[in-house]
């Protein structure tokens, strides 16, 4: 059974959204064409395993939006174990970090004069090195 071209157009303009059909997927060959193709597994998420086919005898159309409002309670929050130890390692690694840089970024005195050494020795090394000698 192939699609409509209404579905087709459908299933492209979804795609384009970021919306996925869980039976058909679309691609684009290189020359621009753009396909419309049948899964050969379809797709299992929550989404699409909570698609209802509407007008199926027996059941009532009713929106999945509308059916039930959730209560909202507020939840209990459980002390994480996890979390204290991932902040613990945050201020570690922090630490760690600030170490470092404090190493390799001196005072600025002493920062203008390790620059002032590293201009001096390239201007050396370029007097050392004999002038290029142009292609032919």
């Amino acid at each position: 059974m192939s699609l409509s071209k209404s579905e087709r157009e459908s299933i492209i303009l979804n795609d384009a959204r970021g919306i996925q059909h869980p039976f058909y997927y679309v691609s684009q060959s290189k020359d621009g064409k753009i396909y419309v193709r049948k899964r050969k597994v379809p797709l299992a998420n929550t989404e699409s395993d909570s698609i209802k086919v509407y007008g199926t005898e027996g059941e009532a159309h009713i929106k999945p939006s509308i059916q039930t409002e959730k209560s909202i309670e507020p939840e209990e929050k459980k002390p994480d174990v996890l979390s204290i130890t991932n902040q613990e390692l945050i201020a570690k690694f922090v630490n760690f970090i600030e170490k470092q840089t404090e190493s390799k970024n001196p005072d600025p005195p002493v920062k203008e004069v390790e620059t002032k050494e590293n201009v001096q020795f390239i201007e050396n090394v370029k007097k050392q090195l004999p002038p290029r000698m142009p292609r032919r």
